[in-house]
Parts: C-alpha cells; sequence; structure tokens
C-alpha cells in the first residue's frame, strides 16, 4: 500500500540536498513565493514524481526526475557566468540522495527511508541544455540541468 508521506519525504529530501550544495548560488523551490528582480543570477528547483511502481507485494520502485532552471544576466566581464553557475548545480547531482523522515507530524522521525540513485541508462545521467539568450531585448541566458533518480523500497 503507497504511504501517503512518501512522495513528501522525497520532495523535501531532494529540496534539502540541493540547498546544502548551492554554493552560495541562490535557489528558489517552484512556486515560492519570491521576487527574483534584483537578482543577476538564481536557480530554480522542481521535481516530477515521484512515479510509483509496486512490481510485487511490498517492493515498490520511485523514478523521479529533478530539473533546475539557471537564470543569469549576461556578463561582458564574464563570458563563461552562465556555465560556470550551470556547473556547480551539475555538481550537486550527486549518485546518491538520501530520503529522510522529514517533517513535524507524528510519521515524521527524520530517519531514513531509502536512497535515490542517479540513474545510468538511457533515462539516466545529467543533462544540460543551455538555451542562451533567450530574448534580444534581455540580456537574460537560461539553461536547465536535469538528473532521474530512482529508489526501490520494501515496505
Amino acid at each position: 500500500m503507497i504511504n501517503k508521506h512518501w512522495s513528501r519525504w522525497i520532495a523535501a529530501s531532494c529540496r534539502k540536498h540541493f540547498d546544502t550544495l548551492r554554493q552560495g548560488v541562490t535557489l528558489h523551490v517552484e512556486g515560492d513565493d519570491r521576487s527574483t528582480a534584483d537578482l543577476k543570477e538564481h536557480a530554480e528547483f522542481r521535481i516530477d514524481g515521484p512515479d510509483i511502481k509496486n512490481p510485487s507485494h511490498g517492493y515498490y520502485i520511485f523514478d523521479v526526475a529533478i530539473n533546475i532552471l539557471v537564470k543569469a544576466n549576461m556578463n561582458s566581464e564574464n563570458v563563461d557566468n552562465m556555465v560556470v553557475i550551470s556547473g556547480i548545480i551539475q555538481a550537486a547531482f550527486t549518485e546518491t540522495i538520501d530520503v529522510f523522515k522529514f517533517g513535524n507530524g507524528v510519521d515524521d522521525d527524520q530517519t531514513l527511508l531509502g536512497c535515490l540513485r542517479l540513474r545510468s541508462d538511457d533515462q539516466g545521467s545529467v543533462l544540460y541544455n543551455n538555451f542562451g539568450q533567450i530574448d534580444e531585448d534581455s540580456r537574460l541566458t537560461q539553461a536547465t540541468i536535469e538528473g532521474r533518480y530512482r529508489m526501490e523500497l520494501t515496505a
């Protein structure tokens, strides 16, 4: 039976993981109430999933896609600004992400639930797309970094 907390614990653990490894890059979570007008660069964290499969009794497979949108103003003093910021974010896509029971509820005891592993199959690796300047009237450039993770759990 699917636990109603699994999705929340996975999302919270992924957010914390990337927040810990952001090395000073401003990182927002999609849906945050925020103003980015004064920021020269920042990143936005987004998670899709988990997609949950139950191939046998008590055995679950969780597939998660993590996507981070990076925005940076063009900078004539540092033409590699976008690549530098993107590299910091790429490095945060580690081989594993520990999933803890984060929260303040009765079931949220902060213990380790499992481990998401970066997929290395045709659905895996860390993908980088640099879109460059998105509008000729703007000095804003954008890129995305995406990684797909899987966790297996016996519950």
